[in-house]
Parts: C-alpha cells; structure tokens; sequence
C-alpha cells in the first residue's frame, strides 16, 4: 500500500507567519498559480481519497484535479483552548 499525504496550499495566514488553528480560511492566490501548476497529478491511481472539511482542504483537492473524495472531520486541525487566544 502507497500512502500519500498532501497539505493544503498556502492562506494569508501561512504567508502572514500566524497559526491558523480552526478557521475555514481560503487558499491565498499565491496557492492558486502554484495549484494550477501541480495539476498534473494522476489522480486515476488513487483508490481512495480522503480530504480534510476545510474549505481549504477540498478547493486544494479539487484545484489538484482530485475527485470524489471522502470529506473526513479527523482531518481537521484541533483546538487548542486557551493556546488560540
């Protein structure tokens, strides 16, 4: 078995340097061009896909050209109670 593990693309929090524990943040537009250039992943091989619920995470997947993925809530970041503040 072959595991594949991919992080979403960048947000303007990755850029901007902050933890972005839980918001449902968009892909910044530096993501898109570099998403755009990735897109030649074979996806065909893939027997199965799992994709965090963020929104970041399946417009990641789908600018991949990955489909029919499997939305997984164990896939999204944690909290960290106090530590978000």
């Amino acid at each position: 078995m072959i595991l594949d593990c991919i992080r979403h693309g960048v947000t303007a929090s990755n850029l901007e340097g902050r933890f972005n524990y839980s918001h449902d943040e968009a892909l910044a537009p530096a993501a898109l061009v570099a998403l755009a250039d990735l897109h030649a992943i074979e996806a065909a091989h893939y027997d199965l896909v799992y994709v965090s619920p963020m929104r970041r995470a399946e417009e990641t997947a789908r600018r991949l050209g990955l489909s029919d993925w499997i939305s997984e809530p164990r896939l999204a970041e944690r909290a960290f109670g106090r530590f978000e503040d």
